[in-house]
């Protein structure tokens, strides 16, 4: 009983979720009960699970109603995926056949080959797992990042912009 003397959150589900293709968004009369249980638990706050791709309204009423931490991951990611392929799609437009691969390629490829992160959690045809592959609000391509040819296929794009659009003087 110690160990709880020294608890300080608690990780809970206020109805918030999201899938590959959907955001439930947060209902606060669904999560009144849940909010209401903070009131017994003496400086105990909750940490709201899945609260990506909610509206800023959404998450000020999330703190609002007692849930003080608000657990994104896919949400930066996402956002992430999007800045680097369009920064891919600058790169061949402003600087054509310079490489050898694009960086949505290179993903596609490594995807392909090293599935055990997103396998099991895309389905329907293969062009419904590709999509998925690239755009699912779950963003499965957040554990690829490191990734030594994603990461250096990411770095190309960037070395492109800063050798030609912005060169030393």
């Amino acid at each position: 009983m110690e160990a709880f003397s020294r608890v300080i959150a608690a990780v809970v589900q206020p109805g918030v979720e999201f899938g590959n293709e959907n955001v439930i968004a947060y209902v606060p009369e669904k999560a009144a009960g849940l909010s209401a249980a903070l009131c017994g638990l003496n400086g105990l706050v909750f940490e709201a699970h899945s609260t990506d791709y909610q509206t800023p309204d959404h998450l000020r009423r999330l703190v609002i109603d007692g849930f003080a931490i608000l657990k994104v991951g896919p949400g930066l990611t996402f956002a992430l995926r999007e800045a680097y392929y369009g920064l891919d799609q600058l790169t061949e437009f402003l600087f054509p056949g310079r490489r050898q691969e694009s960086l949505v390629t290179t993903i596609e490829r490594v995807l392909l080959a090293e599935p055990q992160n997103w396998d099991k959690y895309y389905h329907g045809t293969d062009r419904d797992r590709r999509q998925q592959r690239h755009f699912s609000y779950s963003d499965r391509i957040r554990y690829y990042w490191p990734h030594p040819q994603i990461s250096a296929a990411s770095r190309q794009c960037w070395s492109f912009f800063r050798i030609s659009i912005f060169p030393r003087r």
